[in-house]
């Protein structure tokens, strides 16, 4: 009998859309998919997974400076948007949580951007993005504040490949920073 409640009540809720999400939930599963001629990593997906769960989901955190739930352009995805200061640099995260039911969807995407706090404008900003979730930077770059100016790599249209590694670099060590941001208490 409990069962038959249980499938009553989810059939109404599914035909009236009576049940609406928490601004703190997931409204569609988080879905890794692997670079181009790669594979999945489990330990650097599981990473970035559980930073991409707690951008979502974690909107009172202690020293959380914004966290704006639902800043998509439309309804195909949802999109969080967290800001926080760790240290001297401030953290601008923001996810992009796809509809993968939708027959045109793009992979769920995070993306960051630091900058020395305090300092305002893109000529500080150094911003680097995972397309896929897969823990692999695809897209980064730096400020031109030095002799060399903006660094740029962009894995999908080939340019600045030499920086791969400096991208990645960077990317890891944020994620680590972000994520212990959200453990510390």
């Amino acid at each position: 009998m409990k069962s038959l409640t249980n499938a009553l009540l989810i059939t109404y809720i599914l035909a009236t859309g009576a049940l609406a999400l928490a601004k703190d939930s997931l409204k569609y599963p988080l879905v890794p998919v692997a670079d181009k001629d790669t594979e999945l990593d489990k330990e650097k997906t599981d990473k970035v997974l559980k930073l991409v769960n707690y951008v979502i989901t974690k909107n009172d955190q202690k020293g959380l400076l914004s966290h704006k739930p639902d800043t998509a352009l439309d309804r195909s995805y949802q999109g969080v948007q967290a800001v926080m200061k760790i240290g001297d640099t401030r953290y601008t995260i923001w996810v992009a949580n796809e509809d993968e039911t939708q027959k045109i969807h793009l992979d769920d995407v995070l993306s960051i951007w630091t900058r020395p706090d305090g300092t305002y404008g893109q000529k500080y900003i150094t911003t680097f993005s995972d397309n896929g979730l897969d823990g692999n930077c695809d897209f980064g770059i730096t400020p031109a504040m030095n002799e060399v100016g903006r660094i740029l790599f962009n894995q999908e249209f080939a340019e600045g490949n030499e920086h791969k590694k400096k991208f990645q670099k960077i990317y890891d060590s944020a994620i680590d920073d972000l994520i212990n941001f959200y453990e510390s208490k």
